[in-house]
């Protein structure tokens, strides 16, 4: 049995893909979309039509089921922003008869012949079929072409005589195309070629190698050319493939060739039957005029569509840093863009994992795999669609796997099964131990920034104890993520960033685009994931950026505390220090000058009976007077209590995090009632820090912390220091806790100055 892997012109997926055959990674982190389009699409909703930058969370949108060519109308689940700032971003952009434009991502996929089909593909095959590349689109924006085999068969053009008579050319100027007279005295003009007189060869997609007759118009391939194509698209593929036991089951049949390449072999079937027939092998060769080049579609027809090689009558390649933007469509994971209701496709990593371990499950007899979520009702809702995608691709008869929905289990026919797990924490197992005795070959975890470090750990445990010495197979796990600030950011991102990334992990953050041009710099601009309040993504890319609409902070402000020298430093000097003591959390001092962080002290480890002499000697350094002295006084020792009384903390400020909120405003406690004061000041950019040497953990703590929504007793609150741990692979905001101590002076003097009504 062989299995082939398309990866659709996505080269990010086929780097996971090897990555997942090889011996040497055991952990796979792949996240991030690959689809986008530009904020002025249109969208075709169940209202109307709106521009997908518009579009919001619960709308309805346009999309067909591709089981039964149905047409519905399905809820989004989220809207996606993308770039931005100094996120650049590759587009095609695909002009119709009609003068509509659509400009995705390179990648982005299209419905085209019942499959899907990636722009930077659909590109490629419009100029070989027409047998002319346009120098618009490798001059455009004085820029090469991104994919290296589009710019080599421009050189290739460049270099041989590969079309006869002449070659066409598009430029950016207006200049009227040239008529030319071919043999047959048929007016041949741009995407119009002569009849052939012999018998059509090609294969599906590919131009027929052998050269035309002399005297007709029409595309020809140098041997070399020729060579190059083919070899380029067998590198496109990863294949995976063993030998299995010869004694197979009579239900299995004598012999199986599962395909993932969706090429045509796979459908026209006795058992997969292909609608249309003659029109698509029309559409298979070389284009030409003639009645079965026309589509008509009836008004229900239009309704949703897939897009036609013969409307599309200029590409162009654009570079921009401009806002992207992509849905997460329920249940068909499809929408319709345009006017004309062209379907394409939605963001989602479903795919790639379906692939990987459905693929392993059917090759592998007896073998057992797990695909795991937060809430089993997302992993039945959005990863079932997904499966029978997949197993529609492969011819995969329904006699071949049993779904058992009562302990959802995926039987196949060889005895494999993957399971589906729900990976939401329960009181009677808060440390997951019941996923750590489970026996599995190789796993899957979809949504991987919404898990805990310690249910990833135990669901890993599991893997490599099935069967994996019988069939040499090397234990996988893979993780297809957003970027999120929990475990992820730490282990894979932080060090692919820093270049410490260990050999068995892979961490592929999967761009709208992979631009092979970019510098190194290119590499941090991640993909940011826009937050409910469509607050704008810069800088950093939103695996430094929390997309949760209850972060406290707005990150581009974080960012500024860093920027705002205009903040005047006044000479009222001001310490806070979050006092911490051995085998405890850091024990963090700041020196203020008005608003104005100068300086920042950590020190990791200290000892009960120092804390107060240090406190003294940094405030007789800094000139700082002992009553703008604030530290924190929650859980101090016996030696520091007795140091406030009578030593060098006498006279200095206690700050209490649970006491009650001054004038009595509707917040938690003393603590709630700073940060909240904080997040305001550093939103409105009135605080500058000087000193930057704790800058990434700064930023990283600020972002992290979250407000919880208002419940039955009404009161503001924050996070639990226990959940911000578990979200952040057990940190603490230590350096966060020093800077909202400085607030207690405005909260305080706010209540002061109150207006008396006589």
């Amino acid at each position: 049995m062989k299995i082939s892997f398309d990866v659709r012109g996505n080269k990010k997926q086929l780097e996971a893909a090897k990555a997942w055959v090889d011996k040497t990674t055991n952990s796979i982190a792949y996240g991030g979309s690959k689809n986008c389009f530009s904020e002025n699409t249109l969208v075709k909703t169940n209202l109307g039509y709106k521009k997908i930058v518009d579009i919001s969370k619960g709308d309805y949108v346009l999309s067909i089921n591709t089981k039964n060519d149905k047409k519905e109308y399905n809820k989004v689940l989220n809207r996606f922003s993308y770039g931005g700032y100094t996120h650049s971003n590759n587009f095609c952009v695909f002009t119709l008869n009609n003068n509509l434009t659509i400009k995705c991502t390179e990648n982005h996929e299209f419905y085209f012949e019942r499959n899907w089909i990636s722009a930077i593909e659909l590109a490629r095959r419009i100029m070989e079929l027409r047998g002319e590349y346009r120098q618009e689109i490798f001059d455009i924006n004085k820029r090469s072409s991104n994919d290296h085999r589009l710019q080599g068969k421009q050189n290739a053009f460049n270099n041989e005589t590969s079309i006869r008579r002449k070659r066409l050319y598009e430029n950016n100027s207006s200049e009227r195309q040239e008529e030319y007279k071919c043999k047959d005295s048929q007016t041949c003009s741009k995407s119009v070629y002569t009849k052939h007189n012999g018998k059509i060869t090609s294969k599906p997609y590919r131009l027929q190698p052998v050269k035309q007759s002399g005297g007709e118009f029409g595309v020809v391939y140098t041997e070399r050319e020729y060579a190059t194509l083919c070899k380029s698209r067998k590198n496109e593929k990863c294949c995976i493939s063993e030998r299995l036991q010869t004694e197979k089951p009579e239900y299995w049949g004598e012999s199986l060739e599962c395909k993932i390449n969706r090429k045509r072999s796979n459908r026209n079937t006795e058992k997969i039957q292909t609608k249309n027939i003659h029109k698509r092998n029309v559409r298979d060769r070389i284009q030409r005029e003639g009645i079965n080049d026309k589509r008509c579609y009836s008004k229900t027809e239009l309704d949703s569509r897939e897009i036609t090689l013969d409307e599309i009558q200029k590409i162009e390649f654009e570079t921009s840093n401009e806002l992207i933007y992509d849905l997460n469509v329920e249940n068909n994971h499809n929408y319709c863009v345009t006017t004309e209701n062209i379907i394409v496709h939605n963001s989602g990593k479903s795919f790639l994992g379906v692939n990987l371990i459905f693929g392993d499950a059917f090759l592998y007899p007896e073998t057992r795999y797990f695909i795991a979520r937060k809430t089993l009702a997302d992993l039945v809702k959005h990863t079932i669609p997904s499966i029978h995608e997949v197993f529609k691709l492969w011819g995969i008869a329904d006699n071949m796997y049993k779904y058992d929905g009562k302990n959802n289990i995926w039987k196949l026919h060889n005895g494999s099964e993957v399971l589906f797990l729900d990976a939401k924490p329960i009181p009677s197992d808060p440390d997951y131990h019941r996923f750590g005795s489970m026996q599995m070959t190789r796993g899957w975890i979809e949504e991987a920034g919404e898990f805990e470090k310690k249910c990833r750990d135990n669901l890993f445990i599991s893997l490599g104890r099935c069967k994996n010495d019988e069939y040499d197979l090397y234990k996988k796990l893979l993780e297809t993520c957003n970027p999120a600030k929990n475990y992820l950011y730490d282990e894979y991102y932080i060090k692919f960033r820093n270049g410490t990334l260990p050999d068995n992990k892979k961490f592929i953050q999967a761009l709208p685009t992979d631009n092979k041009t970019m510098t190194a710099d290119y590499y941090e601009g991640l993909l940011e994931t826009l937050d409910q309040n469509g607050i704008e993504r810069l800088i950093k890319g939103n695996w430094e950026y929390d997309d949760n609409n209850l972060a406290l902070f707005d990150y581009n402000k974080i960012l500024g505390l860093y920027t705002n020298s205009y903040v005047e430093a006044t000479g009222n000097m001001y310490m806070t220090a979050d006092i911490a003591y051995q085998g405890s959390d850091i024990f963090v001092i700041g020196i203020w000058n008005g608003f104005v962080l100068e300086k920042i002290i950590a020190i990791d480890k200290i000892s009960e009976v120092m804390v107060s002499s240090k406190i003294n000697e940094l405030r007789l350094k800094y000139g700082i007077p002992i009553s703008n002295v604030i530290y924190d006084a929650d859980g101090i020792k016996l030696f520091v209590r007795n140091s406030a009384k009578e030593g060098f903390l006498k006279g200095a400020r206690q700050f209490r995090n649970g006491s009650k909120a001054y004038g009595n405003e509707n917040y938690q406690n003393l603590k709630t009632q700073c940060y909240f004061k904080l997040a305001e000041m550093v939103n409105k950019g009135l605080i500058f820090i000087k000193d930057e040497t704790h800058k990434d953990i700064i930023i990283k703590e600020l972002s992290n912390i979250r407000k919880i929504p208002l419940n039955d007793d009404g009161k503001i609150k924050l996070e639990k220091k226990e959940d911000y741990r578990k979200r952040t692979s057990g940190k603490s905001y230590d350096y966060a806790d020093m800077m909202q101590m400085r607030m207690i002076t405005e909260v305080k003097t706010a209540q002061e100055f109150s207006v008396k009504w006589l």
